[in-house]
């Protein structure tokens, strides 16, 4: 059962390795999947567990590489939730 959930994370950022392993080697979408699925489970509990974003600023401070990656992130999500919307107008 749980390949078969986590052969639903096709995102925009892993299609060109799925695609590769689809025409490729197809015995390995689901241990892809597999640790896909593992891969954001982890840092999901990571970023659960960690500092909050006030400790982490009175610990660091701010910074340019701090700024850059989250203009990074913003940009980042910006795009993707362009490609939903493309998605819930081709679907309705």
């Amino acid at each position: 059962m749980l390949p078969g959930v986590c052969n639903t994370l096709i995102y925009p950022e892993n299609y060109a390795v799925f695609k590769l392993l689809e025409r490729k080697a197809p015995g390995l979408l689901n241990p892809f999947f597999l640790c896909c699925f593992f891969l954001l489970t982890a840092i999901g509990i990571l970023l659960l567990r960690g500092n909050k974003a006030e400790q982490w600023i009175e610990k660091r401070g701010y910074t340019w590489r701090g700024a850059f990656i989250l203009a990074t992130l913003f940009f980042w999500s910006f795009i993707s939730l362009s490609q939903v919307s493309v998605f819930l107008y081709f679907n309705f």
